[in-house]
This record gives structure tokens, C-alpha cells and sequence, in this order.
């Protein structure tokens, strides 16, 4: 009977194929990073420690206070905010892709943009062209102090800032800039108490061993290559 309908089977198969292909396409790629941290003791219990180490199968925990509390540390999105704030990740470049977005991040990433007037947890963003001759076109402004979407066009140049609806912009070209883009580049500014918050709720943290002094953290379903630096 099976043999009778195997075109079926086929059809089904290829069926289930191209949805999978599909779906890989239009899906932006996440990625997980992991690393492990050595945590040493201070050296003011120390030796407190290495005397009370021979009670650890009796189950004393001495020494590991300091652990945890680093562990509880790097989980805090306090912590997450400073990393935030270091590495810019509440900026995002992106562009149209053939099936989905492209996110600009180093080698990709062809300028750097600075909001001066734009609050750190207030959201900004607009359309950003580069043209040749090192110059600069603005449009589509947002921000939560516009109520409508400004389709304002601005000019300007690189490393000078450039009065815009949402305040003051300087735009710097990175070493990985190499002249004109025709496609347009959608610059975003996030809420950086969002971005801390969703990083992370990303990241675990974790002992390595119960008597170890090696804490392996990791950060996954980031949508971007940002992953390898946080």
C-alpha cells in the first residue's frame, strides 16, 4: 500500500525540505558564547580558608562566599548595563537583506554614531545613507520625543556634528569604512536599561564543580555577532 503512494512520500519530503531551507533564510542567526572564569580568593582569608579546607566533607562551604557573590555579580543587569555602556550594544546598524536583516557589527560595521543629545535610556533612530566625498544624508528620524515620524532630510559630514530633529549627531567612519554605500543604513539607539535587562536574562551563570573555584558563564539567543565581546 505504502509502495502504491510513493509519490507522496515524496512530495512530503521535498515539501518538508523547502519549509526548512525557508526557514533558515528568513531566520536571523543567534549565537552563543562561553567562557570560564578562575576566581581566586583574597589573600586576607586565604589562609583561613587552607586551614578549614579539611572540614569541606563535613560541609563547610569556607571560601566560597567569595565565589558566589561574584557569580551573583556577574548576573546583576547592573553589571550588564556597564558592559552595555562600554561596548555600545544599545546601538544597532542594520540594513535590508535579501531575506532578512543585516546587522553591522566590526569588520561590517562602516561608521560609528554618536547621539549627544539623546537620553541613555531613551530610543532614537533613523535612516542613515553614506554618500561619496565623505558625506552624510539623515532621514526618517524617530524618538520618543517625536510624535510623528520626521522625514526631514539632513546633510552633513563625517566627524562634525550634524543638527538633527532628534539633537546633535557625529558620525565617525571606522577603519573598516571604504567609500559610498548604496543601500541605506537604519541606526537605532535602544533603551540601555532594556538592553542590560535582556543580556541578562540571556546569560547563565554557573559553578564549574562544587569544590572548584572556576565559574563558566554563557550568553545564547543573541541575534548578532556582539556575542563574542560580551
Amino acid at each position: 500500500m505504502c509502495l502504491a503512494k510513493w509519490y507522496w512520500f515524496v512530495i512530503a519530503l521535498v515539501i518538508a525540505l523547502a519549509l526548512a531551507m525557508l526557514y533558515l533564510l528568513v531566520t536571523t542567526p543567534s549565537y552563543t558564547r562561553k567562557a570560564s572564569i578562575l576566581i581566586k580568593d583574597d589573600d586576607k582569608s586565604s589562609s583561613l580558608s587552607s586551614e578549614f579546607s579539611q572540614f569541606s566533607d563535613m560541609g563547610f562551604q569556607v571560601g566560597k562566599m567569595n565565589i558566589y557573590n561574584e557569580m551573583i555579580t556577574l548576573s546583576s543587569p547592573s553589571y550588564m548595563r556597564e558592559v552595555v555602556e562600554e561596548l555600545h550594544l544599545d546601538m544597532s546598524y542594520k540594513t535590508d537583506g535579501r531575506f532578512h536583516e543585516l546587522t553591522h557589527y566590526g569588520k561590517t560595521q562602516p561608521v560609528i554614531v554618536s547621539l549627544i543629545d539623546v537620553d541613555p535610556d531613551s530610543y532614537a533612530s533613523f535612516s542613515l545613507l553614506l554618500k561619496a566625498d565623505n558625506q552624510v544624508e539623515l532621514t526618517d528620524f524617530k524618538s520618543e520625543n517625536l510624535q510623528d515620524v520626521s522625514t526631514q532630510v539632513v546633510n552633513g559630514t563625517f566627524r562634525s556634528p550634524i543638527k538633527t530633529p532628534i539633537g546633535q549627531v557625529v558620525i565617525t567612519p571606522t577603519q573598516h569604512y571604504y567609500g559610498q554605500y548604496e543601500t541605506p543604513i537604519r541606526v537605532s539607539k535602544n533603551r540601555i536599561s532594556d538592553i542590560a535587562n535582556q543580556f541578562a536574562s540571556r546569560l547563565t551563570v554557573e559553578l564549574n564543580q562544587e569544590r572548584a573555584s572556576v565559574v563558566d558563564i554563557s550568553i545564547s539567543d543573541v541575534s548578532y555577532e556582539r556575542a563574542e565581546d560580551i
